[in-house]
């Protein structure tokens, strides 16, 4: 993957990596992997086409969603760029941007959904839990995952900033600029999705969040701003599990992002507003995304 994509990072490495191998185990049912099967394109689309995913946790099994389908199709493609698998992503891609672009949630966004009440609700908690794991002498590995999941929701629940993409704090560093970092009382972003589009981007940090960040990285072991239990680096697939955690049903960095900006205050500004503007730059995404994110019950 490295040769054909050496720009990739080692984040979207590991996921590509995850996702390929649950892939294999799905079609295979087996994990002793051969990288030759992965060029028999026919096989795999039919599989993406017409054979159900198991979900590990639940038991529960469902056809790929196209979002699903292009994320696989996308770590195929940096194994081998074969025509076929180029061809069906560009076709997922218009089937999602053609979904995506409906203001009405979707069954699975309206079935975890949680509004910004719930959001600052379940904050206050893990605020509480916080607070009284810090005041211990000493602290598990388990405390600071635990206090983690309270500086993840900080970050993303839109009460400070607002909320950006997973892979933007992944690749937050604290010793060295050569990722995202903090410099004083800003982020700078410029490990992004639309970094070539925007280039790199400095949000102010909210004085109460830079508080909670400066008593987090006081006890953090690691290079990292978020990491995983073996003190490496955190994964977007990582913070997604964390969230279904935290909110006991499948809430993603994806649908808090949503569930920020169809707040009722923020739908009625148009996105040709500065306040809209800036929110969606802080977001590291376009105004012309606002009715994207936005849904309606």
């Amino acid at each position: 993957m490295k040769q054909n994509k050496p720009n990739l990072s080692v984040n979207s490495l590991a996921t590509y990596c995850s996702l390929l191998r649950n892939l294999y185990e799905e079609m295979f049912k087996t994990n002793n992997i051969n990288l030759e099967k992965f060029k028999d394109t026919d096989a795999i689309i039919h599989h993406l086409n017409n054979d159900k995913r198991i979900n590990k946790k639940t038991g529960e099994s469902n056809l790929y969603t196209s979002n699903q389908k292009k994320t696989i199709l996308s770590a195929l493609l940096t194994l081998y760029p074969d025509d076929k698998f180029k061809k069906m992503i560009m076709s997922e891609s218009e089937k999602y941007d053609k979904t995506i672009s409906q203001q009405h949630k979707s069954q699975t966004q309206s079935e975890n959904w949680v509004n910004q009440d719930e959001v600052k609700e379940k904050w206050n908690e893990l605020k509480k839990e916080s607070d009284y794991i810090y005041k211990k002498a000493e602290k598990t590995e388990s405390d600071l995952q635990k206090i983690q999941q309270f500086i993840i929701l900080s970050l993303q629940s839109g009460i400070f900033i607002p909320p950006r993409r997973s892979l933007d704090w992944c690749e937050m560093v604290l010793n060295s600029q050569d990722k995202n970092y903090i410099d004083g009382n800003e982020f700078v972003f410029q490990v992004y999705k639309t970094f070539k589009t925007y280039g790199t981007q400095r949000v102010k940090i909210p004085r109460k969040l830079k508080t909670i960040l400066i008593k987090w990285i006081d006890i953090n072991p690691t290079n990292y701003l978020l990491f995983d239990n073996n003190d490496n680096q955190l994964t977007a697939v990582k913070i997604n599990q964390r969230f279904n955690k935290i909110f006991e049903k499948k809430v993603s960095t994806n649908l808090l992002r949503h569930s920020y900006l169809s707040t009722p205050d923020l739908q009625e500004h148009s996105i040709k507003t500065k306040k809209v503007k800036k929110i969606l730059s802080d977001m590291g995404t376009s105004p012309a995304m606002l009715n994207t994110y936005t849904k309606l019950d």
